[in-house]
């Protein structure tokens, strides 16, 4: 039978401080034997999940291998602490689990229990073993124990995770999401410097105008409006630039036809139609059913057909007729 350790038991072999030293929650795991330490902190406001592999924030749902955005349905989504249960192997810290709510999971190997801790602290262990992480399993959640605690202030440290070409690609497209999710305009120069840092072969950039996008209060659209205008930029930048700020209800719909119209390049021109097909709303229709009327590019006029034939209105309708007509 695996032994259970306490939090007092786990005092004793914690190192003692010394100036420089590292913080008593960090030196109480550093010198935990292998097997798994838990930990059990608070967690933000909105933080829930079902005791076991769902946790959920807002819109954001993480499962065992599935990251998902939306509004979700049958799914048991209650409030509760983190309990973050921490593999030992060899001395060092080799993965972490996080749960909400519900009970600890079972497991064979010996357990270090350190009970309640401070979320700081915990937040702040979490973030300096993220290069021990990098490449295990359940890497794509291997900043959820640090983001959704509570009482921390998680940017800056996302901010230097970001910006670390020494760190993995999939680490810093994570910090790169989550200054997105808990960011406001104050993040809009950093998320900007970071859309032109990096080859937009690693997903960087592209991750960069996501996170604009998910800014509070749309901070983000004016740069992203900007960038897709800009004639500078490549034109893989100003469609996914493009892209991103279509997501935004507030977009003006003559936003997106502007940059139709002062679009050289086909390709964005294209992009520019599949965004305003991605818009259900009355300015967009109309807006397709112009270009699909007027527009002097016949292979332009047939992309806006093309999506217009998926929409059930009785405009469409005739527009088709009147083609099949001549």
């Amino acid at each position: 039978m695996r032994r259970l350790v306490s939090l007092a038991a786990a005092a004793l072999i914690a190192a003692p401080l010394t100036s420089g030293a590292q913080a008593p929650l960090a030196s109480a795991i550093e010198h935990a034997p292998d097997g798994v330490v838990r930990l059990q902190y608070a967690a933000r406001q909105g933080v829930c999940g079902d005791g076991r592999d769902v946790v959920a924030m807002g819109e954001m749902l993480f499962m065992r291998d599935l990251t998902s955005y939306g509004h979700f349905k049958g799914v048991d989504c209650q409030p509760g602490p983190l309990r973050v249960s921490l593999t030992r192997s060899g001395g060092r810290t080799t993965r972490s689990v996080v749960q909400v709510g519900g009970s600890w999971r079972s497991t064979s190997e010996h357990v270090t229990d350190l009970g309640v801790v401070s979320s700081r602290e915990a937040a702040d262990y979490i973030l300096s073993i993220v290069p021990q992480l990098e490449g295990g399993r359940q890497r794509e959640r291997s900043l959820l124990p640090a983001v959704l605690a509570a009482d921390f202030d998680a940017l800056p440290p996302l901010l230097s995770l970001a910006r670390s070409t020494s760190r993995t690609r999939d680490t810093r497209r994570q910090a790169i999401q989550w200054i997105g999710v808990l960011g406001d305009r104050e993040q809009v120069p950093a998320l900007a410097s970071l859309v032109h840092a990096d080859d937009s072969e690693d997903g960087i950039a592209t991750s960069a105008l996501g996170a604009l996008a998910a800014l509070r209060n749309d901070a983000g659209l004016p740069t992203l409006l900007g960038i897709a205008r800009n004639t500078a930029e490549s034109i893989t930048l100003r469609k996914s630039a493009l892209f991103w700020a279509g997501q935004s209800p507030t977009t003006k719909t003559s936003d997106i036809v502007e940059v139709y119209e002062g679009a050289t390049n086909r390709d964005l021109r294209e992009h520019a139609i599949f965004v305003l097909s991605d818009r259900h709303d009355e300015p967009s229709l109309q807006a397709l059913l112009n270009i699909a009327k007027t527009d002097r590019d016949t292979r332009m006029r047939g992309r806006a057909l093309f999506w217009l034939a998926e929409r059930d209105d009785p405009r469409v309708t005739k527009l088709i007729s009147d083609l099949i007509g001549k």
